[in-house]
């Protein structure tokens, strides 16, 4: 579904393509990027923008697009995403559209550099409105996809910032005074 409430009509669904998952492996793994280079090329047609990716995670990919496919119904493609929630033992796959791939990771990467939602919420909004040129917010499916990235995000910064405490308490010279 667009942001719209319609079905986006000729979106092809893969699920044996895996292109999402080696992204979000790579946005998520040790070649994670600071929340300053993924702000500098999160947009239209650059590196982590997954929607307009090629088949092999080129950037600006559209123009690789299946002939007959519509540039919209290539950002909509269903592709399979398999994220480990950290809530079940096992891995949780479902099919997802190429945008919602991208937006789960730019709200991971807010979350996992210690954003608030409001305040990530605001940067995306900011984004939204500064690429329509007036104020405008993201449609709710955006948000969605958003939100549930941003939750796993936050919840790997609130683990590591526990970890740092906990260290930090044990060592006599830190510790409580």
């Amino acid at each position: 579904m667009g942001d719209d409430n319609k079905a986006v009509e000729g979106a092809v669904i893969s699920p044996g393509d895996l292109s999402s998952n080696d992204f979000l492996n790579d946005l998520m793994g040790p070649n994670e990027p600071n929340i300053i280079k993924y702000m500098a090329n999160g947009k239209g047609n650059e590196q982590y923008d997954f929607k307009t990716n090629g088949p092999n995670g080129e950037a600006g990919g559209t123009d690789q697009r299946p002939e007959g496919m519509t540039v919209q119904q290539y950002s909509y493609r269903g592709v399979l995403f398999s994220v480990d929630t950290g809530d079940k033992t096992d891995n949780v796959s479902v099919i997802a559209s190429a945008r919602d791939i991208g937006n789960f990771g730019a709200g991971y990467i807010a979350g996992n550099n210690g954003l608030t939602w409001g305040t990530a919420r605001l940067g995306f909004d900011a984004l939204q409105s500064k690429q329509q040129g007036t104020f405008a917010t993201e449609g709710q499916t955006t948000q969605m996809a958003q939100k549930v990235g941003h939750t796993l995000g936050h919840k790997n910064y609130d683990s590591r910032r526990a970890a740092v405490y906990k260290s930090q308490s044990s060592n006599p010279l830190r510790g409580p005074k």
